[in-house]
């Protein structure tokens, strides 16, 4: 697009450049009346005249008039032309304004998307840390839960055991102390 732009504002330069020739044209044509010793054309000037000067004013300006006429008529033209390059200028501007606004729009839904898509993944995130940390209590007090059953099993064993053991060592005792009695 901006290759476009800058193809348009050449093209209306060049035009305006070819609208000096046909405007010095003029200048030149009405500075010939001015230096041929002609009076300007005031309305209190022409009373004044006599029908020889008016019939010679009259003259000059028959010659003068369709130079004036054509370069007023190439004006035109060149105006038409330069109206129209500028219509389609301002057209292609207004088209670059419209899609420099949908890109502002959508820099605007990408920004709030990430927002949203960024807060979805933090909420997210804090749920799934909840889990795990749930998980991990309750894997946590199921161990503690089985260990407290281990031992207390343990615990009973030992005692049985040392029971047993006691019950041994009096009977070891009492062993003992039949075969010393014997003696």
């Amino acid at each position: 697009m901006a290759a476009k732009n800058s193809t348009d504002t050449a093209a209306f330069t060049a035009l305006l450049n070819e609208l000096r020739g046909p405007l010095t044209g003029v200048a030149a044509t009405l500075s010939k009346s001015g230096s041929q010793g002609v009076k300007g054309f005031n309305e209190e000037d022409l009373r004044k005249l006599n029908f020889k000067e008016l019939a010679d004013r009259f003259e000059h300006l028959s010659q003068v008039l369709p130079d004036a006429l054509r370069c007023v008529q190439e004006v035109k033209q060149l105006q038409g032309t330069v109206q129209e390059r500028l219509t389609v200028l301002e057209g292609r501007q207004q088209s670059e304004e419209s899609y420099l606004q949908s890109l502002h729009e959508l820099q605007e839904a990408i920004i709030s998307q990430s927002s949203t898509l960024q807060d979805d993944i933090k909420d997210r995130m804090a749920q799934l840390r909840q889990v795990i940390d749930d998980r991990e209590m309750y894997l946590l007090s199921k161990v503690k839960e089985v260990e407290h059953e281990k031992l207390t099993t343990i615990e009973r064993q030992r005692e049985q055991c040392l029971s047993v053991l006691e019950n041994m060592r009096a009977a070891s005792r009492q062993a003992h102390a039949a075969l010393t009695d014997d003696d």
